[in-house]
């Protein structure tokens, strides 16, 4: 919201920010005003002045008043509308946290106070805190590649009442004008304290790995000779804080570090003999001007000087080939696409695999399917060629029936609050509406977010009791896409304008979900920042790689290798011309590839939007198709071995995923996930018993009293 009103009238000493509060949390409202629950939370983003004066404002959405971001084609609309990062990396805190010390350089200590109502991670309480650095790691000698930086603050409570606190690591990095873009903070780690009690103490440990430090390089702007993640050498400011803000400005708490002058690259992705490497330079050239050959991106070099202007009429002018470029051809010549596998028609058996017999024991005693496993390749020769396209198809909240492999159909509801009951689906009933992502991630509780997503698992576990009994066994959510203007249509449903919070809240809601054999889309992959024009022939985004992998990827790539979410879901937009649910170099060389991701994806919904072709995605690395009835198009027009080959693969993975979850409940030797419910509530359940043995003895007992007084004539 903005704010600018609360420091102009009198009276104001402190206001409330409660979001969406889900089903029931409007009931604390009351605790907090009275002060009988001490509130402990922290804003998720900068609530500035003037929104319309954030770098964001004009690139975004429909906020010119000539009609702003639609391409023109001979001087008329063409029906694509686009949206260009032109920020960079200077989101929300990154950009004005960098801005008041570029300002201040300048004398300038005003700009902060005029711009900005309440920092970053900013947050009131009825108590006090004093924290003192009580141990941390030896910063005498210069860190290491695969390094960490520790610290450990000593929190001591030192008001009147109980309170919780939030401690945060900031780091600065050494930054060179005209080199790689770097603001002047980012968040590195953030704990929250236990409940202290008056003159109670609590020491939270705050952990930094070196390589979290690194900013991603797309042009060799250092000219090092190195394209990719990098830690440049030179000394790094770690700063204890209470906001974005304080953390610079005034504290105390701040110690540094030194990298070698060499610095540190971080080329190996995850997935053997994968690389981490320029993916989209067709994006980020997309931000050089084809006359001087210099960026128009933001820079920190020229804060001052330099400023985003909305495109112009010429800007928006286009040719009848760019159009054209946005529809998907395909042919085998046709790299990334092409793949050499072969297909093996579906066979008939007299016994087929059932999927619950590849679930075997792992090392940690949970029943799991191997991705690895050679039967799957036996499992999938049963499988003809409608049977996959049903399956791939036909992905409305659910996932399809084969009853030839015992593939149960499986229930996969909407919605980052909870289980929604979306567009009417009767099975999905009496379900929890919680708080909303952005009031999860103001709680900066990693475990209370874990919870959440084990309560999430066990709602799955209870499913479908007014039904068939099923399970829930998929989840569209957490959604982690970032609040890069408040004008996002769905801020409520992400966490924050910070990637690190939003990642790890999102992470430990997965873990939770997880633990009770529910899989979870994470969405919307990637780049869905703003609800305008983004589904009208998929809204066309524009935003260079180094801003792309360290602001709107990194969340999902944090739940990816943190969390290891089974599911991943694509988004309605594009990534220049390329829709993201067709984009092989997004779905297969960032997301399998560099970041190690087995699991399905899904697209955003679609009535057959004709941007959004089923033969183009399962070619990317997509696998199931979100669309309300069966789609006969995921075929192709052209069936040819690499298609049905992409198809099978589509469909190993949608199998993997679901014999790895609770739909597999009962199937086989036993149950693989199950609600384990707590001791409190078994022994409740004894009491009842014990009392209701007690009346209906103690009325056993009256009866033949008054039998012997009163015998029958």
């Amino acid at each position: 919201m903005e704010l600018g009103f609360i420091e102009e009238m009198d009276g104001i000493d402190a206001a409330i920010w409660i979001g969406s509060p889900g089903n029931s949390g409007i009931n604390a409202l009351g605790k907090i005003l009275n002060g009988s629950v001490n509130p402990s939370s922290r804003l998720v983003d900068t609530f500035a002045t003037d929104f319309t004066a954030d770098p964001s404002y004009k690139n975004f959405g429909d906020n010119l008043s000539d009609g702003g971001n639609q391409y023109m084609l001979g001087g008329s609309g063409s029906g694509y509308y686009y949206v260009e990062y032109e920020e960079g990396i200077y989101v929300g805190y990154r950009y004005y946290e960098t801005k008041a010390y570029d300002e201040a350089d300048f004398g300038n200590d005003d700009w902060y106070k005029e711009n900005v109502v309440y920092p970053f991670d900013y947050g009131l309480s009825y108590t006090t805190f004093d924290w003192k650095i009580a141990d941390s790691t030896d910063n005498s000698v210069d860190l290491t590649a695969d390094g960490e930086i520790q610290v450990q603050v000593k929190v001591t409570n030192t008001g009147s009442v109980a309170g919780k606190d939030v401690v945060q690591l900031y780091y600065t990095a050494p930054y060179k004008a005209g080199q790689i873009e770097k603001s002047y903070v980012a968040l590195g780690a953030y704990e929250k304290t236990a409940l202290l009690q008056p003159g109670e103490s609590d020491i939270v440990m705050l952990s930094l790995p070196v390589e979290s430090m690194a900013s991603y390089d797309y042009d060799d702007a250092n000219h090092n000779g190195h394209k990719g993640y990098e830690v440049e050498g030179g000394n790094y400011a770690i700063r204890i804080g209470r906001n974005a803000h304080q953390c610079w400005n005034d504290n105390p708490l701040r110690i540094t570090y030194h990298i070698p002058a060499d610095g540190f690259f971080y080329d190996s992705g995850v997935t053997e003999g994968s690389t981490v490497e320029n993916r989209f330079d067709y994006i980020s050239e997309h931000f050089v001007d084809e006359e001087t050959g210099v960026s128009t991106l933001m820079t920190r070099e020229d804060f001052r000087g330099k400023t985003i202007a909305a495109p112009t009429a010429e800007e928006r002018e286009v040719d009848a080939d760019f159009i054209q470029s946005m529809t998907f051809t395909y042919d085998d010549e046709n790299e990334p696409y092409y793949t050499e596998q072969t297909y093996q028609q579906g066979v008939t058996a007299d016994k087929y695999i059932q999927l619950y017999e590849l679930l075997q024991k792992n090392e940690d005693g949970k029943w799991a399917a191997d991705y690895d496993d050679p039967r799957w390749e036996t499992i999938l020769d049963y499988l003809t060629v409608d049977k996959m396209a049903n399956m791939i198809g036909t992905g409305n909240f659910n996932t399809a029936k084969i009853d030839r492999i015992g593939k149960p159909a499986t229930i996969d509801p909407d919605g980052p609050a909870g289980f929604t009951n979306f567009m009417g689906d009767p099975s999905v009933h009496d379900t929890c509406f919680y708080v909303s992502e952005c009031v999860v991630g103001a709680t900066w509780n990693k475990q209370l977010a874990h919870d959440m997503g084990v309560m999430i698992g066990i709602e799955g576990l209870v499913g479908y009791t007014n039904g068939d009994g099923r399970t829930y066994s998929g989840w569209y959510a957490p959604a982690v896409n970032i609040h890069r203007s408040p004008f996002s249509g769905r801020n409520w449903e992400y966490y924050s304008e910070d990637p690190l919070l939003t990642g790890l809240m999102g992470a430990s809601v997965v873990q939770g979900a997880n633990s009770k054999g529910v899989y979870t889309y994470v969405k919307h992959f990637v780049l869905n920042d703003q609800e305008t024009n983004r589904d009208a022939n998929g809204l066309v985004t524009w935003a260079d790689e180094q801003t792309m992998r360290e602001i709107y990827l990194k969340p999902f790539e944090i739940i990816v290798k943190q969390a290891d979410t089974k599911g991943i879901m694509s988004s309605f937009n594009r990534i220049g011309n390329v829709w993201t649910g067709g984009s092989y170099t997004l779905l297969t060389d960032v997301l399998r590839k560099e970041w190690g991701f087995v699991g399905m994806v899904i697209t955003d919904y679609s009535v057959q939007n004709a941007y959004m072709p089923p033969n183009q995605m399962i070619r990317a690395g997509g696998d199931l198709y979100l669309t309300q009835g069966y789609l006969p198009s995921t075929t192709g027009s052209t069936v040819n071995s690499t298609h049905l080959a992409a198809m099978r693969q589509a469909v190993k993975n949608i199998l993997y995923v679901v014999t790895n979850s609770n739909a597999m409940n009962g199937k086989g030797e036993g149950i693989v996930y199950r609600y384990a419910m707590p001791y409190w509530q078994i022994g409740l359940i004894a009491l009842n018993v014990v009392m209701w043995l007690l009346v209906v003895l103690i009325g056993v007992i009256r009866i033949r009293k008054t039998k012997k007084k009163h015998p029958i004539q």
